[in-house]
């Protein structure tokens, strides 16, 4: 049977049968996860896992109809047919954070959204806000290139 079913008819009808996500996973050769996350909409269906699940449910005797498709039906992916939608997570920043860890290698962590950095060093901080602290950190720069230009001096 062909057609697009909504995800709780699809999770009603495995309960109603007693099967478990494994075996209605196995039945159709598609893991576990996949089928939690259609049941749980958490990322859009592909046609392959739909008829999948139809042809398994209809086989055991569920009864399963249908929805018409109805664009504003399917609030969870607006711009995207559910028929031929194609789950795309969001591309990750090419270089990682790179800072220095406390063992001197690199960091291997993604940095933040729009940032250089990830959350543990510095990618989600905004900078010193008081008087105070923009003193400390413009004392603690002074000193740091101080550190740097000796060395610098020494090594050449």
């Amino acid at each position: 049977m062909r057609g697009y079913f909504h995800p709780q008819s699809i999770k009603a009808a495995r309960k109603a049968l007693g099967w478990s996500q494994e075996r209605l996973g196995s039945l159709c050769g598609i893991s576990r996860h996949s089928v939690s996350a259609t049941e749980n909409r958490t990322r859009p269906i592909k046609t392959y896992a739909i008829n999948a699940f139809a042809d398994a449910l209809n086989q055991a005797g569920a009864q399963l109809v249908p929805l018409p498709i109805v664009r504003d039906y399917y609030t969870f992916w607006p711009s995207v047919d559910p028929l031929h939608a194609v789950y795309r997570p969001e591309p990750k920043p090419k270089m990682r954070c790179r800072a220095k860890t406390r063992s001197g290698k690199p960091c291997k962590r993604w940095p933040e959204k729009g940032k250089t950095r990830c959350k543990l060093h510095g990618g989600s901080s905004t900078g010193p806000k008081t008087r105070t602290g923009k003193q400390a950190i413009s004392e603690a720069q002074k000193k740091r290139w101080q550190k740097y230009r000796e060395h610098q001096l020494i090594s050449s």
